[in-house]
């Protein structure tokens, strides 16, 4: 137990000579635990040295006594040192066959988060082992939102890694707006730090040659998830109704980057063609209004919610009447995403017939279609929807009442104004950061 205690002190002291006493125990310690707990002491300690004497030792162990049990001792402090040198090493545990070592790589690229460690989380997100794309989102998630962004609040936290653990079981890894912006899944539940745009702006020419990489093999995922991704920041289905420019110009810079990859997957029939014309859309490229307006026809649900999606993108206004049908499609997707782009394509019109269609979706089951409906309707700006806004928030819950505040905030006038004045003193922090901020 002393000598635990001194093994553990070293590391807070640091130098040279702690390094030097550190490694010899690592080598030659006395048990199993004595080799881990200098292992993390040396990762605490975090400097080239430690990290070359942690990456020694990590070379040779394999084979040995407790091997498993030490390992994950080794990558944690790899991990904790934050050193670019164990990038390589933490990339390589991701494919780990124990859940328990790549876990902790996974933490550890997120914590050193050089391009080069972000590269390798976003190679193994969009690789086709579903084990490791697990472990790569939570470790995005984790670069992304650092731990000390989240709430202190117990409670919440446990909220946050419930809705994670759901996301799991249901076999669903994190979409990619959720790696971006923060716990997509826990939206409702956290609000996301005003500075994780910093990490698409920092890390885009990273995405962008990780998505060229993967697209060629996984081109319907992977476009998927960039063009969510960028419908996400562009329609504000997590930031309240208020897309960061800076997250928006980043993310279409990524897609330009993949531009001569999608081009191809666009003109031929398949599962991809309608993402990529979505895809060439959001990234300005003129898109064929006519066969997006064929897909939402299509057989397959999914392939009518992207063309939803992709027909806000192509800015045309002959997509306004096909999207107004399918307001009333029988699938909750693809009510959604026509909602959000007649949004787009109305916006500022107080188009009094779309506002019309628009308000029965305010009290859909499905939360997503409430959200996309009452974006819209702020969006077109017709003051006749500022009652049925206002009768909305009496029972809603709190992401589709953020919703309608900013709408309320969008349309203005005397009434909205007043609601809003009310929602300054709503007891949720998220309804009067809605109400208050300009």
């Amino acid at each position: 137990m002393i000598r635990e205690l001194a093994i553990w002190a070293l590391g807070g002291v640091g130098g040279d000579v702690a390094v030097k006493s550190l490694s010899e125990t690592l080598q030659n310690g006395q048990s199993w635990r004595e080799q881990a707990l200098a292992a993390v002491s040396l990762g605490r300690i975090g400097t080239d040295r430690a990290v070359a004497r942690l990456l020694q030792f990590h070379k040779d162990l394999e084979g040995t006594q407790y091997a498993d049990y030490i390992e994950v001792a080794v990558i944690w402090a790899l991990g904790r040192s934050g050193n670019a040198q164990a990038a390589p090493v933490l990339a390589q545990a991701l494919a780990h066959t124990s859940d328990d070592v790549a876990a902790v790589a996974a933490w550890g690229l997120a914590q050193v988060s050089t391009p080069a460690a972000i590269a390798s989380l976003f190679d193994g997100y969009w690789g086709s082992d579903p084990r490791i794309r697990q472990r790569a989102a939570r470790g995005l998630v984790q670069a992304a939102i650092p731990a000390s962004s989240l709430p202190r609040d117990r409670r919440r936290i446990d909220e946050i890694r419930k809705e994670i653990k759901l996301v799991n079981e249901r076999d669903k890894v994190f979409d990619v707006e959720g790696i971006l912006k923060g716990l997509s899944q826990a939206a409702s539940v956290v609000t996301v730090p005003r500075d994780a745009s910093a990490f698409i702006r920092k890390h885009a020419e990273t995405i962008a040659a990780a998505a060229k990489r993967a697209v060629i093999a996984r081109p319907e995922r992977v476009l998927s998830d960039i063009v969510s991704a960028d419908a996400r920041l562009r329609l504000g289905h997590i930031t309240g109704g208020r897309a960061n420019d800076n997250e928006v110009e980043a993310m279409t810079a990524i897609a330009r980057e993949l531009l001569a990859e999608v081009r191809p997957v666009a003109a031929n029939k398949g599962p991809a063609q309608t993402t990529a014309l979505t895809f060439l859309a959001a990234a300005g490229e003129q898109a064929d209004a006519a066969a997006i307006a064929t897909l939402l026809g299509d057989s397959d649900r999914e392939v009518r919610a992207a063309a939803a999606l992709a027909a806000g993108y192509v800015g045309d206004s002959t997509m306004t009447k096909p999207l107004r049908t399918a307001l009333a499609d029988d699938w909750y997707g693809v009510r959604a995403n026509a909602a959000a782009s007649l949004g787009i394509l109305l916006k500022g019109s107080k188009d009094t017939g779309a506002t019309t269609q628009l308000l029965p979706l305010l009290d859909e089951d499905f939360g997503s279609v409430q959200v996309a409906a009452a974006q819209a309707l702020g969006r077109i700006g017709s003051p006749s929807a500022v009652q049925p806004l206002q009768e909305r928030l009496l029972s809603a819950t709190v992401p589709t009442m953020v919703a309608c505040v900013y709408a309320l905030r969008q349309i203005g006038g005397p009434q909205a104004d007043s609601v809003l004045e009310r929602m300054q003193r709503h007891p949720d922090p998220r309804v009067r950061e809605a109400a208050t901020s300009k």
